[in-house]
C-alpha cells in the first residue's frame, strides 16, 4: 500500500472500531497478515486465489474479500459477530475515503464495453 493509501486504511480502521466497538485482535491488510489469521484449510485456498490474481483491482478484491474472513477467524470466542461489524464499517469507510480514478470514456469505447460496437 502506499502511503496515502495507508493512511485511508488506518483511518477506516480507527473509525470502525470506534463506531463498531470492536476490542479483538487486528489482521494487518496484507497477504501475509491474512494467511496468518486463516485457518489450514482456508489459507490454502486463500494463497491459491492469491496465486491466480495479477494485481491491481483483482488483488484488491481478493483482499476485500478475505481480509473480513481472517478477522472473524481470529477474532475471540463470541466475539465473531462484533469482528464482522467492524470489517463491514472499516472497508466502507476506507472505500468512500479512497480517491477514485476518474474514467473517461470515448464514444467508441463505450460502445464497445456496452457490446453495442460495430
Amino acid at each position: 500500500m502506499s502511503s496515502s493509501t495507508t493512511d485511508h486504511w488506518a483511518e477506516a480502521c480507527s473509525a470502525a472500531r470506534d463506531e463498531s466497538g470492536y476490542t479483538g485482535p487486528d489482521v494487518p491488510f496484507t497477504p501475509d497478515g491474512v494467511g496468518r489469521a486463516l485457518t489450514k484449510e482456508r489459507r490454502t485456498e486463500f494463497y491459491n486465489a492469491l496465486a491466480r490474481v495479477s494485481g491491481g483491482e483483482h488483488f484488491d478484491g481478493l483482499m476485500f474479500l478475505w481480509w473480513p474472513r481472517a478477522l472473524i477467524a481470529s477474532a475471540r470466542p463470541g466475539e465473531e459477530d462484533a469482528a464482522m461489524d467492524y470489517a463491514d464499517l472499516a472497508l466502507a469507510h476506507y472505500v468512500k475515503a479512497k480517491p477514485q480514478p476518474k474514467k473517461t470514456y470515448t464514444h467508441a469505447e463505450a460502445m464497445e464495453e456496452l457490446g453495442l460496437a460495430r
